[in-house]
């Protein structure tokens, strides 16, 4: 679904003509529908469209803007209904695999239910983010990077030629341009911005020990032999509030379920044939 066509949806819905179509919807004795003994209460098609404009595909939202849309919603709720009465009638949901299928469906809406229901009970104001904000700090903080350039000879013979010149003054780029052996060497030793973990441990150990504009001695890696120039440095910066709030908000749903679920473990027995999960992977 397009921005566009959510803000047309959002202006409908909260203009006097969606104002209108937002309206409960009554029919005699509040009945929308009857299927031999079963109902469809006013109050249950009226939730239905409301799930339907807040959750449904484009198809489905435009439906519960109109008559005909809504017509259309309503006699496919009858069409299934008579459809599950008539099964129930050959007692197909009494079969072992139904049986279990039903339960599982039924186990599933009841999980997401109770979860939706503790998220809810989550304090998520942004008194509540703020603290952790606060207190949490180095997880939004973006991790240090440097602007660096090098050399990579294959001997230390080599290394040691290039960083004499450089050491009388030749101009660095110039140097790499001509001695390197990667793939860096026709951008002048350009290594662009580097984080911590992208380079291999002597390498990064010597990268960020260094000062701007500082030239390096010659380092040995599994790749060859190194000198590493630094051109600029970032420290690292704590991302705005503002701009990490749907974060936090995730992450205390996510720590609040995943405790809450550990709670739960320890309320009910719980048993897992591990024998028969080995068996079923032979």
């Amino acid at each position: 679904m397009t921005v566009l066509f959510k803000t047309v949806v959002f202006l409908f819905l909260f203009s006097p003509v969606g104002v209108f179509c937002q309206e409960e919807i009554h029919t005699e004795n509040d009945v929308a529908a009857e299927v031999g003994s079963r109902q469809i209460s006013a109050e249950e098609f009226q939730n239905i469209l409301i799930h339907n404009r807040l959750h449904g595909n484009t198809k489905q939202i435009l439906q519960t803007l109109t008559p005909e849309g809504k017509d259309q919603i309503l006699n496919e709720l009858v069409e299934e209904m008579l459809l599950s009465i008539e099964a129930k009638k050959r007692k197909i949901d009494e079969e072992p695999n139904i049986r279990l299928s039903i339960q599982n469906a039924k186990d599933k809406i009841l999980a997401e239910a109770l979860v939706q229901r503790q998220i809810d009970e989550l304090d998520l104001s942004d008194a509540k983010l703020k603290i952790f904000y606060d207190n949490s700090s180095e997880l939004f903080t973006t991790s240090p990077r440097i602007k660096a350039r090098h050399i990579n000879t294959r001997t230390e013979e080599e290394a040691e030629t290039a960083l004499k010149e450089i050491m009388n003054g030749r101009d660095f780029i110039e140097v790499a341009a001509e001695r390197n052996i990667d793939s860096s060497k026709s951008k002048g030793g350009d290594l662009g911005w580097v984080k911590k973990g992208a380079m291999v441990k002597p390498f990064e150990d010597a990268l960020f020990s260094l000062k701007k504009e500082q030239t390096s001695d010659i380092i040995k890696t599994s790749f060859g032999y190194h000198i590493i120039k630094v051109e600029e440095i970032e420290k690292g910066k704590i991302r705005p509030f503002d701009t990490v709030r749907e974060e936090i908000k995730k992450r205390l749903i996510e720590n609040h379920i995943s405790q809450f679920k550990e709670d739960l473990k320890k309320k009910y027995p719980i048993y897992i044939n591990t024998e028969l999960l080995q068996k079923a992977d032979r």
